[in-house]
Formats: C-alpha cells, sequence, structure tokens
C-alpha cells in the first residue's frame, strides 16, 4: 500500500501525486475527505463542475452548523480523483463522516488539526521565520523525493502534540482501510491519499482493536468556492494565502520562475492601468530582482516573498505601496462552479434564478449596485435583497438611501423606518462560499425566502415583550412585502403596546408606525388600524412623563433620544394630540425630581413649539440656574436645554445672559468638577451656533461683535482632548 503524504492545496504535492498514480495504476485510491462523501464523487469530477468547489455538510432540522471541504484545481486530493479516474480506479472519500465532524466543537480561526504553533516550531527548526516561506521552499520547490519529505515533516509534526478528535479520525481512516481488504481489495493495490501529519498512522499492520465510534447522518452536497475564501485558511497546515499565484504556478506545471515573471506582468499592467507610472521595462527589472533575491536565498527560484519584494522595490520605488494592487491579484476572484446534476435545494434555486433574472452581480468581491425604485425590476431587486438580509443570507449589504423631498441627501442605512421613504438604495453585493452555507442551512426553514422570512418574523414576534421589538419586526415584514404577515405584526404591537412601560421603547415604537403610517399605503398596508395604534402607543407614552424622566445620571441619554423621537413625530402626525405632549413636557420641566438633562430639554422642546413663553422659560432658568443651586445639576440642565435646537436659543438674549451669569458665578474650585458636563454641552456647536452665541454676548457686554469673535476659543482639537483626559484623571 502507498501511503502519500499531502499538504491540501500544494500544486508541487498534486504534480508529484499525479505522477505516481500514474506510475502504480493502483485499484482503490482512498482519499482524505468524509466517507459519506464519496456518492458525490462523480458530481465533483464532473465536466460542468469548474474548482474551486466544497463539499458541504450540514445537520438538517437543527440550528445552522456546517462544516466544508474545499478543493481547488491543484488540492492534492482532487487531482488523486481526477487521474485516479483516468486510470480506471476505484475512488473513495476514508475519513471519518461528517456528521462526526459537526459533532466536535466548532471550528476557529485556527483548525485544530494540531496545537497552533506546531507548524512555526518546525519552520524555526530549519532556520525559517515563516512557515508559508519554509514550506515554498522546501517544498514547492523541491527536486528529490517529495512523498519522503513529507512523511518526515508528518513525524515532526506529530512530536510537537496532537489534537484529540486527530486519534478518532485515525480510526475511522484505518477502518476504512481494512474494511477494503475485507471486501477484497489487496495492499498492493491500495493508495492512500492524506494529510502529512496523519500518514504516519495509517502504515500497516494495523490494530485489530480499532473500532470506530457511530457517528450522527449529516446532508452532503457541493457548492461553489472561490479564492478569497481559500486564502483566508491561514494558520496552519493547509493554508494557501494566494491561490491564484499557485494557479499559475500549477498551470506551469510547477515552475516558479515563470509564474513569478507572468504575476509581475500582470500586476505592472495593473498598476499601470490604476495611474501609477510603471513600465515594461520596471517589470523586466522586478523579475532580474526577483531571481536575485531568490539566489541571495538560497532558494531554487523566486517564489511570493521574491515576487513582493520585488514589485514593491521595481514598481513602489520602495515608498508607495503596491500591496493594494498585488494581492488581490496574487488571490484572485475566481468562483467555482458546480455540475447541474447537483440537486440544489429549493432555496438555492430561488436564489440563483433571481440573481440572473435580475442581473445582479455574483462575484467574490464587492460590487457596488444602485437601485432607483421607481422602477418595477429594482423594485423586485429591494425586496429580494431585504428578504435576504431578513433571513441571515450574506449578499446584499444596505450602504445608503435617498430620501423622499431630499435631493441627494443621504439617510441612516441602519434606520429600517427610513427605508419606507427611500427614493434609491445604494448596497454592496458580494457573493461568498458562505451565501450557499446560508441558503443550504436556511433550506431546513422553507424552501422559499418568503417561507424562511415568514417563520423567522412570526418567531420574533411571538418573542416580542417590548412594543418597539414588535414594531421593528413589523417593519421588516412590510419591507420584505410578506402582506399575510401584516395582520400578525399588527396584532403582536397592540397587544405588547398594552403592557408596555418603558418609555424608549414605546417613542421608539410611535416613531416606527408613524413612518408607516406615512408610506405604507405605497406598501398595500391599511393605515387606517396603524394610526389608531400610533395614538394609542403615543399616548401612553406621554402619560409616563413626568414619572419616566425621575432616572439617574446613566439612564438619561436614553430617555433624552426618546423625549426628541415622541416630540418629532407629535410635530409630524397632524391626527395626534400635540396638546397632550405639550402638557406632559410642561409638568417634566417644572419638577424638581426630574433628571436637569431632561428638564432642560423639555424647556428647549416647549420653548421651540412656542408653548413656553420666555417670561415662563427665564423663570425655570432662574430656578435651575441660581447662584445656589448644585453646580453639576445646572450643568446638567444646560446640557439638556442645548440638545436640540439651539440656534433658536443661543439668538435669545434672555437665554444666553442666564448662562452667562451662570457661569461666571461658579467658583473656579467647582467649575472644573462641571467642566466634562459643560463641555459635552457646547462642544459640538456649529460654526454658526458659535457664531450666534458670540453675538448675543457681545450685545450684552456691549462690545463690538467682531471683536467679541476674535476672541473665540482658538484651541485645537488635540489641546482640547489632552484638557479631556487630564480632567478624567482628576
Amino acid at each position: 500500500m502507498i501511503v502519500f503524504p499531502v499538504r491540501h492545496h500544494s500544486p508541487a504535492g498534486a504534480l508529484h501525486l499525479a505522477e505516481q498514480i500514474r506510475t502504480t495504476r493502483p485499484r482503490l485510491i482512498l482519499v482524505e475527505g468524509p466517507c459519506d462523501a464519496t456518492p458525490l464523487i462523480p458530481l465533483l469530477l464532473a465536466p460542468d463542475t469548474r474548482p474551486p468547489a466544497a463539499i458541504l455538510a450540514y445537520l438538517p432540522a437543527e440550528e445552522p452548523r456546517s462544516s466544508t471541504w474545499p478543493f481547488c484545481a491543484y488540492s492534492p486530493e482532487y487531482v488523486a480523483l481526477q487521474v485516479g479516474r483516468e486510470v480506471g480506479a476505484e475512488l473513495r472519500f476514508f475519513d471519518m463522516p461528517a456528521g462526526a465532524f459537526l459533532d466536535a466543537p466548532p471550528k476557529t480561526d485556527t483548525p485544530p488539526e494540531t496545537p497552533p504553533d506546531v507548524w512555526q516550531a518546525v519552520a524555526a527548526r530549519f532556520g525559517f521565520d515563516d512557515y508559508e516561506e519554509f514550506w515554498e521552499c522546501r517544498f514547492e520547490m523541491a527536486d528529490g523525493d517529495l512523498r519522503e519529505a513529507l512523511f518526515e515533516l508528518g513525524l515532526l509534526v506529530r512530536e510537537g502534540g496532537r489534537d484529540p478528535r486527530d486519534a478518532a479520525r485515525e480510526t475511522w481512516m484505518r477502518a476504512e482501510i481494512a474494511r477494503a481488504l475485507a471486501e477484497g481489495y489487496d495492499l498492493d493495490g491500495m493508495f492512500v491519499v492524506c494529510g502529512a501529519a496523519h500518514a504516519p498512522a495509517l502504515v500497516p499492520p494495523f490494530s485489530p482493536t480499532d473500532s470506530p465510534e457511530k457517528a450522527r447522518s449529516a446532508k452532503l452536497t457541493l457548492v461553489p468556492f472561490s479564492y478569497p475564501r481559500l486564502s483566508e485558511q491561514l494558520g496552519y497546515g493547509a493554508g494557501n494565502r494566494a491561490p491564484a499565484y499557485y494557479q499559475m504556478v500549477w498551470e506551469h506545471g510547477g515552475d516558479f520562475r515563470r509564474a513569478t515573471q507572468e504575476a509581475l506582468i500582470r500586476t505592472s499592467d495593473a498598476l499601470h492601468r490604476a495611474g501609477y507610472a510603471v513600465s515594461l521595462a520596471d517589470a523586466i527589472e522586478a523579475n532580474r530582482l526577483a531571481c536575485t533575491l531568490a539566489a541571495l536565498r538560497d532558494k531554487p527560484a523566486p517564489g511570493l516573498y521574491e515576487l513582493r519584494d520585488a514589485a514593491q522595490a521595481c514598481y513602489g520605488r520602495g515608498t508607495t505601496a503596491v500591496d493594494g494592487v498585488l494581492w488581490p491579484l496574487l488571490i484572485g476572484e475566481a468562483v467555482g462552479a458546480v455540475s447541474a446534476q447537483v440537486e440544489r435545494t429549493a432555496l438555492q434555486q430561488e436564489f440563483y434564478d433571481t440573481v440572473a433574472r435580475l442581473r445582479l452581480p455574483c462575484t467574490d468581491a464587492p460590487r457596488e449596485h444602485r437601485l432607483y425604485l421607481t422602477q418595477p425590476a429594482d423594485v423586485e431587486t429591494s425586496v429580494f435583497l431585504h428578504r435576504l438580509a431578513a433571513a441571515d443570507i450574506p449578499f446584499g449589504q444596505v450602504e445608503a438611501v435617498q430620501m423622499v423631498g431630499r435631493s441627494g441627501a443621504g439617510a441612516d442605512a441602519s434606520d429600517a423606518a427610513r427605508w419606507l421613504g427611500q427614493l434609491r438604495e445604494k448596497w454592496t453585493l458580494q457573493w461568498t462560499p458562505l451565501t450557499d452555507i446560508r441558503l443550504v442551512e436556511a433550506s431546513v426553514e422553507g424552501d422559499s425566502l418568503a417561507q424562511v422570512c415568514t417563520r423567522r418574523f412570526r418567531r420574533a414576534l411571538a418573542g416580542a415583550r417590548r412594543v418597539a421589538d414588535a414594531a421593528d419586526v413589523l417593519l421588516h415584514i412590510v419591507l420584505t412585502r410578506l402582506e399575510p404577515l401584516y395582520l400578525e405584526g399588527l396584532l403582536a404591537c397592540e397587544a405588547t403596546s398594552s403592557t408596555d412601560d418603558d418609555l424608549p421603547s414605546l417613542a421608539r415604537a410611535a416613531y416606527n408606525l408613524h413612518s408607516l403610517v406615512k408610506y405604507g399605503a405605497s406598501r398595500a398596508m391599511a393605515t387606517e388600524a396603524l394610526e389608531t395604534l400610533l395614538s394609542k402607543v403615543y399616548v401612553r407614552a406621554g402619560l409616563l412623563l413626568p414619572a419616566a424622566a425621575v432616572v439617574a445620571d446613566e439612564a438619561a441619554p436614553p430617555l433624552r433620544d426618546a423625549l426628541i423621537t415622541l416630540h418629532d413625530v407629535a410635530r409630524q402626525a397632524p391626527a395626534l394630540d400635540a396638546t397632550l405632549l405639550a402638557a406632559r413636557l410642561r409638568l417634566t420641566a417644572a419638577s424638581d425630581g426630574v433628571h436637569p438633562l431632561l428638564a432642560g430639554l423639555a424647556c428647549t422642546l416647549l420653548f421651540f413649539d412656542g408653548a413656553l413663553p420666555e417670561a415662563e422659560l427665564t423663570t425655570l432658568l432662574s430656578r435651575r440656574l441660581s447662584p445656589g443651586a448644585e453646580p453639576l445639576v445646572g450643568a446638567q440642565f444646560i446640557e439638556g436645554l442645548l440638545s436640540l435646537n439651539r440656534a433658536v436659543l443661543l439668538r435669545n438674549a434672555a437665554v444666553v445672559a442666564w448662562l452667562d451669569g451662570y457661569l461666571q458665578g461658579v467658583s473656579a474650585e467647582r467649575f472644573v468638577a462641571v467642566l466634562p458636563v459643560l463641555r459635552r454641552a457646547f462642544a459640538d456647536l456649529s460654526p454658526a451656533e458659535t457664531d450666534y452665541l458670540l453675538a448675543t454676548l457681545a450685545r450684552l457686554l456691549n462690545l463690538p461683535v467682531e471683536q467679541a469673535r476674535a476672541a473665540g476659543p482658538a484651541v485645537t482639537a488635540e489641546e482640547i482632548a489632552a484638557i479631556d483626559e487630564e480632567l478624567s484623571e482628576t
């Protein structure tokens, strides 16, 4: 029996392996991979399957859990299967079943083949600082017996300690070999392809006590993979940081000189197109330098490290970084394809059919895609992308929206309520292997995106305890146009609103419901029920004041945002009783128990609406900013006062006079204590607002306006940050 150790995604390993199989012409080839994936081998080798592709295993009817085994054109396992078919061998995977992998602890960034420092320790033992460079120099470029060298590497790695799961895997592998022997195959006709670290454990004779444990049954399929995802498999013995570069090595029969030359020419062309002053002469010099560096480093040929150093020196002149152009070329953007014979889940089929019909980019590189929602096709695209997002299928990320009536103005893309009134959307689209993985995993929840979203939304509505949570779900139901769920979402909002006593939650729900009232009709939603529910939520929120504003310092900011939101809704929704909120805000402003920040904000909201005459505002200021009041309380009141509508306040001479009198009346010692709060209140004044304040002060102090502006702060942002840090330490 020939045991051939390999490293995953190794051109040299694949070349030597292919030669050995053609020479020995074995009857049976056993390849490392889940043994229950053997029926997928014909599909993996089908003419219309194009690497990179991966075996995907998942457990049906459970929480999403999956594992992948990727192959590229030069993966030794894939080449072994190709050449094995060519020589007429029986082909099998012989690692433990996929269900056993899925039962194991979840994978981390460093797969548990060996402890994460073993590979680096092996490289250091031979005088290399980096394992990838060690591998490239001693194995990819080696002229000797690669199989023997890989056996020695496997022994060295095993000396560094093994993961407990490796023993179980090797037990399965030996059991599969024993099963083949029992079927009539002899050792002379067997060829085993496995990772170098496993190879020493698979050399006969085997212990007769080997008996693998049973594993759960898993679902298996083939999915496309990509070079960018392949490049992320670093940190252990199966890494490949530059798949496209090693594809060039593979295509040139392992000739690193030709691959490096080709990569340098491609990089030169890309830099030239990007506007860099790079010529063919630079490419010739870069190739010469790469070969010289290889000779200086006692390497048979220039490899990835020499390529990068030469490109940086000759194209970047040692100063301009070229990695931003070089590495994308070395990694590549190739996306594989699987045979049409592979049975896709209904969800996968819907995804690919819709992507093709809507002509959406489907590459493993970000692509910007703009939607104009006056076009029916773009509306359909928007619904499709929102459904993918709701189903947690990674493909589209909304970046910005343009609102109705806002020429060129962008809205917060994270605020789902704002999407209802959008005119345009800008998305970033990117297919990755994870897209297919999530599509397969989500298939347990339905055969279509609509079914998956419906199940998820119903689960979210059933678990909602706050009206804000239910209203958020209702918003996404509308965005995904799941009209049969509209009534369920409304009923959930109604039920939670009756028991919710949290003001921020009620304010957020009012905001969402108001957005639905404004734009719900365009989404085929009856607005009458929404208006009734909005009124109920608004009244309930208003009646919580002023008691809800009696809070500690840490609870004040969320309530500040809630009051502003509630006030905005009251101003924009004519059907709501604005006098109710005004009356509750008046009580809040006058209450001594209310947090001063919220009292100050209540004053501002009332003053802005004309519900608080200047004389009453002056009376409230005299109470809150009197010389006998606690300075911190006064500072917090000022912070609330300046939370909103600052231009109106800072142009008011009475308000500025009270602020000036308060600040001048605070002693130097106590001023330091309240300075952080005052900094928050005044720090984000715009230049125009600062001008209003200085102009109003100038009139109060009988100074020329230009003189007051000249006396404005000349402190830099760095100096302010240093002052804040010093104050925080006192």
